[in-house]
Formats: C-alpha cells, structure tokens, sequence
C-alpha cells in the first residue's frame, strides 16, 4: 500500500479557498489546510461555514493558478466552543501527486522537513 493513502500529512501550503453551494449559488470561504491524504483531508475555519455531512465542496489553493479544484464530499463538522470549525473531507477522486506535492511541500516541491530527520532517513535508498 502507498503510505500517502492512510497517512495524513502536515501542510506548507495553509491557505485555500473552501466552495460550497448555500442558497443556489457559490460561496467561498477562506479557511486554513490543516492535513492531507491522497484520500481526504482536514480544514479548519474561524468562522465555521454552514456544511453538513454528504454535502459537495471544492478546494482550491490560494494564489496558486496551476492547482486543480480538487472536489470531495464532507464526512465530519464540528465546532468546538471558542474554537475553530475542523471540517474532514474526503476526495471524490485521489489527488493527483503534482496537487499532493505541492500542497505538502510547498510551491518548490523541496522537503522542508528534511533537516528534522534523523540521518538514517535523508539516505538516497530510505525512500
């Protein structure tokens, strides 16, 4: 099994733009991407947009024309008191890896968390 299917990783890339359909028209809403999967993801808003489970959303990366709208379907909201609004979505379709690479790493595709390995893990043959 690939590991980037079940892992969720930590993001470079934080700021999206969170579509959904409110009243028959499109609405977006800035949000913040916590994690992602090749499968799904987690973002969180202060203001937490009205979204339901099994409703359509499409994500976007802020400022980042090449990037695809990647289009899931939420599973999960919740609001916690004083907090922020995390809302779990899973893809429709996996994220092709260019999007999951860039979104990981960051626009130069360089692993920023290279330096905090172990050195056994930045060997060429680990991968």
């Amino acid at each position: 099994m690939d590991r980037r299917l079940a892992c969720r990783y930590p993001v470079a890339t934080k700021a999206v733009i969170l579509s959904l359909i409110e009243s028959g028209s499109q609405v977006d809403h800035s949000v913040e991407l916590e994690n992602v999967s090749m499968q799904g993801c987690l973002v969180k808003a202060r203001r937490g947009p009205r979204v339901h489970p099994g409703e359509s959303v499409w994500l976007k990366a802020l400022g980042n024309v090449t990037t695809p709208v990647i289009e899931g379907i939420v599973v999960s909201a919740v609001k916690p008191f004083l907090g922020k609004c995390a809302i779990r979505i899973r893809f429709l379709a996996p994220l092709p890896y260019q999007t999951f690479k860039m979104l990981v790493y960051g626009s130069e595709g360089i692993d920023l968390n290279l330096r905090d390995r172990p050195d056994y893990e930045n060997d060429q043959y680990w991968r």
